[in-house]
């Protein structure tokens, strides 16, 4: 079990490969505007951003309202960087989702994906899983053409907070990818 930085790593990563590609496009799913996760990790780079959530509430020139488990209003190779942030535990189904975050990652782009390992059930709308690195290795590399650049896990637990008898442990899983060449 690799310990990271994990938000460290996907800036790290995120940097690299901007540094590298001009007008960069970069998808976030699930970016809800109350629970921004990118701001320090896309800050100060020139790219152009789109974000992708069920909330038919959410609006903005850069929003693009859909369900990632089917958005075929996405062509295929459309993105540079898909990633996300505590968004697979909530998807029913998330070995189609990696099918498509896969299928609109353009060749040689990364998929960035952080998630609980574990955490507290939460519904917002569902919980529904929760994973390994191998795990998320797992559904990105069946997918299609994805190999693993790097995974890991951080540790969030609040150890001042914990109680008797509450859920304690809680941990981030992280897996960066990337898509290669059919």
């Amino acid at each position: 079990m690799k310990l990271l930085d994990i938000n460290k790593e996907a800036k790290k990563y995120v940097s690299e490969y901007h540094d590298n590609h001009e007008d960069m496009k970069f998808l976030e799913i699930g970016a809800h505007p109350k629970i921004v996760h990118t701001s320090e990790l896309i800050k100060e780079l020139n790219i152009i951003y789109n974000n992708m959530d069920i909330d038919t509430n959410i609006s903005g020139t850069e929003v693009i309202t859909g369900d990632i488990c089917s958005c075929p209003e996405i062509p295929d190779e459309s993105f540079d960087i898909v990633y996300s942030h505590n968004v697979f535990e909530h998807i029913k189904t998330p070995w189609t989702a990696a099918e498509e975050c896969v299928r609109i990652t353009k060749t040689g782009g990364l998929n960035i994906h952080i998630t609980l390992f574990s955490y507290r059930y939460h519904e917002s709308p569902v919980d529904c899983f929760r994973y390994t690195h191998t795990g998320l290795k797992t559904i990105f590399e069946l997918s299609g053409n994805m190999e693993e650049v790097i995974s890991g896990y951080k540790d969030i637990t609040n150890r001042n907070k914990m109680k008797k008898g509450r859920w304690s442990e809680n941990w981030l899983v992280i897996y960066i990818g990337k898509k290669e060449g059919e």
